[in-house]
């Protein structure tokens, strides 16, 4: 319920309603503080420092901000410290504090690194295990095949016989057949 709230606020904030985002990203933290869902807070607070920014708050967005960085960094979430950090550098920007702005806007490159660094290799063992599963789906389906047409030669095979069997019962019935006629007539 906290997320969907939040994400409803983060639509309004989207399109400009920033009084009616405020008030959802509010809800959805009152909910994350019942629960006591840290991540969910450090999401909470992020969203709510850029939506005071937004409304040209810089002191509340300050807080709320810092909070969410701290909190993210206490948990140890990229994303979060992410978002946290490129939040604080256009306040701290804003305010005039540029070594301040400097060192967020470090950090949020560290961390964006980190998580395209993570994403890379979380990609690169996805693509080797879809190959391995891959290979190992081509080995199975060829010896599919190769039991089919064991299977179809198998078959061949074996109506061969039955016909050859079928063919010469068939001339022996005519021989017998010729025979007895043959009996019948010297008799």
């Amino acid at each position: 319920m906290a997320t969907t709230l939040q994400n409803i606020g983060s639509l309004y904030k989207d399109h400009g309603n920033i009084l009616l985002a405020l008030d959802y990203y509010n809800k959805s933290l009152s909910i994350r503080r019942i629960i006591y869902d840290k991540r969910g807070l450090s999401q909470s607070f992020a969203h709510l420092g850029s939506a005071y920014f937004k409304a040209g708050e810089t002191d509340k967005a300050l807080l709320y901000a810092d909070s969410a960085l701290k909190l993210s960094k206490e948990l140890g979430y990229p994303d979060n410290i992410r978002n946290s950090a490129e939040i604080l550098k256009l306040i701290y920007k804003k305010k005039g504090n540029w070594k301040q702005a400097l060192e967020t806007y470090e950090l949020y490159i560290q961390m964006r690194d980190s998580i395209n660094n993570t994403e890379t290799k979380k990609t690169a063992v996805k693509k080797q295990f879809q190959y391995e599963f891959e290979k190992k789906e081509n080995i199975i389906q060829a010896e599919q095949e190769k039991e089919r047409a064991v299977a179809l030669a198998e078959s061949k095979k074996q109506k061969t016989v039955i016909w050859s069997v079928t063919a010469g019962l068939f001339f022996v019935l005519l021989l017998s057949v010729f025979i007895f006629r043959e009996r019948r007539k010297s008799e």
